[in-house]
């Protein structure tokens, strides 16, 4: 508490916003080393009533995710919080609600993107762009599903979409004001986004046929038994040939215990191990190649599945 004291007093400054979040996220990883759940509970609790936690909620980013917490309980499967998302991306829309900051909410907030996981999310993005032409490369009018892809930013980042590479780029997205979101950004015949609820949706091959490629970033949401629901039925919506892309946070990137503070959520993180044990699931037989990968940071773990 003495520390958060400090803290209190330095984070008004540019850089002193930066080093409390450094220092933060160092010694919240180090307690949560040696904590049980009631002793986190009694620190979280301390902590949120010191002027400290006030002051760093004034970041939009962090304000969203303390938010987080209640929105997931409204969300649909593998789904992502799409606001939280583009802070985390630094995308140019969500610079509306950092004008709404303060000066210390902008601040903590050029700390806090910073932070692994929200680079994690970053490259997640220029990965999947990546690959949707890469499938596009090897096969002439793809076509791409994204399950819960928040604002599906990936999309805009497509270089052989805009060239007639991508027949379809679809968005299976909750509700409807994230569709209008992409229509508005996308607002080409490619990218289609499709509201409906996620697993009887994927259940339906009517409602959305086959892909080459089939992906979601939210899998850190979901426990084991929804997790391993949700890709059974997305790799049962990949063509033969085609490959399944699933993600997930893992708190590899040292900052877990910061965003768990935040948020009062804990993610369902799975190591390389656990992703690997979801895709046991899959039939043998439909499975071409499997692997299993960390990002560059160590803060997400990826599951590819390419299908026989």
């Amino acid at each position: 508490m003495a520390r958060a004291d400090a803290w209190a007093d330095q984070i008004r400054d540019p850089t002193g916003a930066y080093r409390v979040v450094a220092e933060m996220v160092s010694d919240l990883a180090a307690m949560a080393e040696v904590c049980d759940n009631a002793e986190w509970g009694l620190l979280r609790s301390a902590l949120l009533a010191h002027p400290l936690s006030q002051l760093l909620r004034r970041d939009p980013l962090l304000a969203r995710a303390w938010r987080r917490c209640d929105a997931l309980g409204q969300m649909g499967v593998g789904q992502q919080d799409a606001v939280l998302v583009d802070l985390m991306l630094r995308h140019p829309e969500s610079e509306v609600l950092l004008r709404r900051a303060d000066d210390i909410g902008r601040n903590v907030y050029e700390a806090t993107s910073a932070l692994p996981g929200c680079e994690a999310m970053r490259d997640c993005r220029r990965l999947l762009a990546r690959l949707g032409d890469s499938v596009a490369e090897r096969r002439w009018g793809a076509e791409i599903l994204g399950i819960g892809p928040a604002y599906m930013r990936e999309a805009a980042l497509s270089l052989s979409g805009p060239a007639g590479g991508i027949r379809r780029w679809v968005g299976l997205v909750p509700y409807q004001d994230d569709a209008t979101v992409i229509a508005r950004s996308m607002p080409v015949p490619w990218v289609i986004p499709y509201v409906a609820r996620t697993l009887p949706t994927l259940l339906r091959p009517d409602l959305l046929g086959s892909f080459d490629l089939v992906y979601c970033t939210g899998l850190d949401q979901l426990p084991d038994q929804s997790a391993e629901l949700l890709m059974v039925a997305a790799f049962a919506r990949v063509r033969p040939g085609g490959r399944l892309l699933l993600a997930g946070h893992d708190g590899g990137g040292g900052d877990a215990a910061f965003w768990r503070l935040a948020a009062a959520t804990v993610l369902h993180q799975r190591d390389e191990a656990r992703f690997a044990g979801l895709a046991a699931a899959l039939p043998p037989r439909d499975i071409a190649a499997r692997r299993v990968f960390r990002s560059i940071n160590d803060a997400m773990v990826y599951l590819e599945v390419e299908k026989a």
